[in-house]
């Protein structure tokens, strides 16, 4: 007996093989659904985006021209920065704040990356360079569920204590 995975992946290429869309997600997402194989399709299906290219630039030149070109060969991709990767960005840049991140431990361990492209960014403006002044709420799996108020505002009042924002 084929498990889940192996069901949904032999559905999936017998669908690309026989399509002639340039996308065949839309058309793979409903063959599965009607089998009972129902998958949540990726950010980048549901937005006709992509977050990463496998050719060379000569490929993406030629094949692209002004439109999107999506990557046909990959399915699945973890690697491009969550959606909090972007407002801590920005959060950064504003002298004299703190950034507190509403979030279980995990989820801003790319505050590294933020400091180092704020240094950047601060350097190649001619903008004084500022420590990056950072907390987390550290919310658990309950804190998810119901909100997490309480430790947000433990984590205001640390942020205040500690770094006193203008």
């Amino acid at each position: 007996m084929k498990n889940f995975a192996d069901a949904v992946a032999e559905e999936a290429a017998e669908v690309a093989a026989s399509s002639t869309e340039e996308n065949p997600s839309p058309a793979i997402h409903g063959k599965l659904k009607q089998k009972g194989l129902d998958i949540v399709p990726t950010r980048e299906e549901r937005l006709g985006t992509i977050i990463a290219y496998g050719g060379s630039c000569q490929g993406l030149l030629k094949g692209c021209g002004r439109k999107c070109r999506k990557h046909q060969e990959r399915s699945f991709s973890q690697s491009g920065p969550c959606d909090e990767m972007m407002p801590l960005l920005n959060s950064a840049m504003i002298n004299g704040n703190v950034i507190i991140a509403h979030s279980p431990a995990g989820c801003p361990s790319m505050i590294d990356a933020v400091y180092l492209l704020n240094k950047i960014g601060r350097l190649a403006r001619g903008q004084p360079l500022e420590p990056l002044r950072f907390i987390s709420t550290n919310l658990s799996e309950n804190d998810v569920v119901f909100g997490g108020a309480t430790e947000l505002g433990k984590a205001i009042l640390e942020a205040d204590r500690r770094y006193h924002p203008t």
